[in-house]
């Protein structure tokens, strides 16, 4: 079973969402219920859907420069945004996400699907330009930004969007950060980009687990240096939206309460899988969130509220899949 920040803090706030988003969801099910479930689990808000563009432009046309010393024109830029907008706008409009054939990778950078066009909540031109001046603007606050000092450096090698993966216990723990910076003489440094107005917590915890993965997955480094502290790695949390940045240093006590953490929610998921098999599980078992915000714009109320499928799910015992 995996666990990561995303799936734990799903998990704190209902578990049922963690059930159909981890459990119930299958691409290749022949449930339908199942495919259902998947195709839910894709979906992504407009504003969401905002922050992946920003870190697709991130990795894959500016990072490869950066790594040559380079920053490509800024019409270079705005040119990459919009036909990758454009593209997967139109993968959306068109709900290819849908297509039991049709896999992430053989889609490419065109996958995309918006809980907008899904549920037919409307989606208008005004609205898809707000996003694309706002992803112009947070990428020009990067390139403006006293982080560019760092990023071009001739010493150092950029990784972006790089598997961190390490076992504990009966769970694969699994991050992904933004960006890793390797320096030559140093310890690396951890990004992670944020793409939003509204949020009040911090990244401190997501950027403290990604650093312990660095440290206990197996190391690649391209200085060939060991990485076994998370306390010497820098961590920075980028608003670039907002245009400011928060920077991160974490103590022994901090790398000690993130593992508890990582122990104790893991264990808490542990306890309601059992080793059970998907048909074993009683729906009945996993708690639903407490608030109505919470379900508000929740990608599975359709399942949730779905009479008929609570009444499958809770005799899936009876069902072999």
């Amino acid at each position: 079973m995996n666990w990561s920040i995303s799936k734990a803090k799903i998990f704190s706030k209902c578990q049922r969402k963690w059930f159909y988003y981890e459990i119930m969801a299958r691409k290749n099910s022949k449930d339908k219920d199942r495919f259902e479930a998947y195709i839910l689990k894709q979906l992504g808000s407009i504003h969401t859907w905002r922050g992946k563009i920003v870190d697709q432009v991130i990795e894959n046309l500016l990072v490869p420069e950066f790594n040559k010393s380079n920053v490509p024109p800024f019409d270079k830029i705005e040119t990459f945004v919009s036909e990758l907008m454009k593209k997967q706008l139109e993968f959306a409009k068109l709900r290819k996400y849908r297509d039991p054939k049709l896999t992430k990778k053989k889609a490419g950078d065109s996958y995309c699907a918006l809980r907008e066009i899904e549920n037919s909540e409307g989606l208008d031109n005004d609205s898809v330009e707000k996003i694309k001046e706002q992803v112009i603007i947070s990428l020009k606050n990067l390139l403006q930004s006293e982080l560019m000092k760092i990023l071009l450096d001739s010493n150092i090698v950029l990784v972006a969007q790089k598997n961190l993966n390490y076992k504990f216990q009966e769970f694969n723990i699994i991050s992904r950060p933004d960006l890793i910076v390797y320096f030559r003489d140093e310890p690396p440094m951890i990004i992670d980009w944020k793409v939003y107005f509204f949020r009040k917590e911090n990244a401190r915890m997501q950027l403290g687990i990604y650093a312990i993965a660095l440290t206990e997955s197996i190391s690649t480094d391209p200085f060939q240096k060991p990485i076994d502290d998370p306390t010497e790695i820098r961590l920075i949390e980028y608003q670039l939206l907002k245009n400011f940045q928060r920077n991160y240093k974490l103590t022994s006590s901090d790398v000690c309460n993130i593992k508890d953490y990582i122990n104790i929610s893991s264990k808490d998921m542990g306890k309601l899988i059992n080793n059970k098999k998907y048909h074993e599980f009683d729906i009945n078992q996993f708690k639903m969130a407490y608030t109505s915000e919470s379900c508000e714009y929740c990608n599975f109320k359709s399942l949730c509220r779905n009479k008929k499928v609570k009444y499958q799910v809770n005799l899936m015992k009876f069902i072999n899949d």
